[in-house]
């Protein structure tokens, strides 16, 4: 008897659905917080790892990604306009680009410094192990006429072939 009823509350639902959709939780709306946490299953085996597990605040805030979904539409035609209106994440857009650019920009002369100073270590390091084996060092001048001097070599065998065909 138990079953019957289930089976008619299934079958009534089912003449009400109108389409299928995705709704993730939003737990940054909720503010969820992790709980508790569980070894990570690699392979049928737990290993050392281990993953987060959130314990959600309510059960009444939920994300639709509107634009990803298939059925778009129909969400639209169903849920009121408030809730299907795109909003900016900026309010000023070109403000918020620019601003970013300019963080980037900076973080990318650390780098570059960075990147500049291990490679003077590099050299130096090479240099104190060619005076140790007795091998004359290259320093970082001579790296650089050098590869000016390839570069010129290229050039010169590129006119050579350019004489040779004409």
């Amino acid at each position: 008897m138990g079953t019957k009823f289930i089976t008619e509350l299934r079958c009534q639902f089912l003449q009400a659905l109108l389409f299928r959709f995705s709704a993730q939780h939003d737990c940054r709306l909720a503010d969820c917080q992790p709980t508790a946490s569980r070894p990570i299953i690699q392979e049928r085996t737990e290993t050392s790892q281990t993953i987060s597990l959130l314990a959600h605040r309510d059960d009444s805030h939920f994300v639709v990604n509107m634009a990803a979904l298939h059925n778009a539409t129909q969400l639209r035609r169903v849920l009121p306009r408030a809730l299907t209106v795109p909003r900016p994440i900026y309010a000023d857009r070109k403000a918020h680009h620019v601003e970013r650019a300019a963080v980037l920009r900076q973080s990318q002369i650390v780098k570059r410094a960075e990147t500049q100073e291990k490679r003077r270590a590099t050299l130096a390091k090479k240099a104190e192990q060619g005076k140790a084996r007795k091998v004359p060092a290259v320093t970082e001048a001579e790296v650089d006429e050098g590869e000016q001097e390839d570069e010129g070599q290229a050039g010169d065998t590129r006119r050579k072939k350019r004489k040779h065909n004409h």
